[in-house]
């Protein structure tokens, strides 16, 4: 499968780490200043084409990710956003830096996020009077205690 991809100026082609990575690793393009708690965009010099894949596969996303070591080493978190497949501006990540300190630089050319392709289903909605019952019913958020 083919991913067309347009570099800006100072973008950096996003590229897997390892044989077994999933992702492909994304670069800063431009140093940006993070201020504690303010979510921030940085841009990460690149545009995405469409899939140039066989007939048959439906629509995709790519999921933009945060990097482990951004958050365990630097307190940053870049929450997952998606990138539909018809969106054609640069890609940026959000992040937001958790502190302690009054700032945090994220320098040009820094891995700072991670690409993931995922194929997407496409449900037809049909209304119902109730949905089906299981065993946990409404329980969410933490309510299995695990």
């Amino acid at each position: 499968m083919k991913a067309p991809i347009e570099l800006v100026e100072g973008g950096t082609m996003p590229r897997r780490a390892t044989e077994g990575a999933a992702g492909f690793d994304c670069y800063a393009r431009v140093e940006v200043e993070l201020q504690p708690m303010v979510p921030t965009k940085v841009p990460l010099g690149f545009k995405l084409g469409a899939l140039e894949h066989a007939r048959g596969v439906g629509p995709y996303e790519v999921a933009l990710r945060g990097r482990s070591g951004l958050l365990t080493k630097h307190r940053i978190l870049c929450p997952v956003g998606t990138i539909d497949q018809d969106y054609r501006g640069e890609v940026s990540a959000v992040l937001v830096y958790l502190g302690p300190d009054l700032s945090f630089t994220i320098l040009a050319g820094a891995r700072v996020a991670q690409l993931v392709y995922h194929p997407i289903l496409l449900p037809v909605f049909h209304r119902v009077v109730l949905v089906d019952e299981t065993a946990r019913g409404e329980g969410g958020f933490g309510s299995t205690g695990h």
